[in-house]
């Protein structure tokens, strides 16, 4: 849908990001089970650090939702914004590793 839905408070903005962290648990993970198991103070302390731009709060929470290692790693979350006309966004999701075994990368 190319049709933009009202924007009625901060509580709309909190939501879109909570849900694009959902997301990328769920690109990484194959589960949205560690966005889900992540306690509730801990959800509202994520969202406190964004709205803040506190940027060490807010890696402390990123880092219980993160892969451990890339070896544990499904696949990374890479949202891409293309500017148009018209402004795009596409998320895809890249595996972090070659078939050869080594560390993918996106540019060369």
């Amino acid at each position: 849908s190319k049709e933009l839905l009202p924007f009625s408070g901060i509580g709309d903005l909190q939501r879109a990001v909570m849900n694009s962290f959902r997301q990328a648990v769920f690109i990484q993970h194959g589960s949205s089970a560690p966005f889900a198991k992540l306690p509730k103070q801990q959800q509202t302390r994520l969202w406190d650090a964004i709205s803040a731009s506190n940027v060490e709060a807010y890696s402390e929470v990123l880092q219980q939702l993160q892969c451990a290692n890339l070896s544990r790693c499904r696949s990374l979350a890479v949202r891409l914004h293309l500017h148009g006309p018209p402004h795009m966004v596409l998320l895809h999701p890249v595996q972090p590793f070659a078939n050869d075994g080594e560390t993918a990368k996106l540019l060369s």
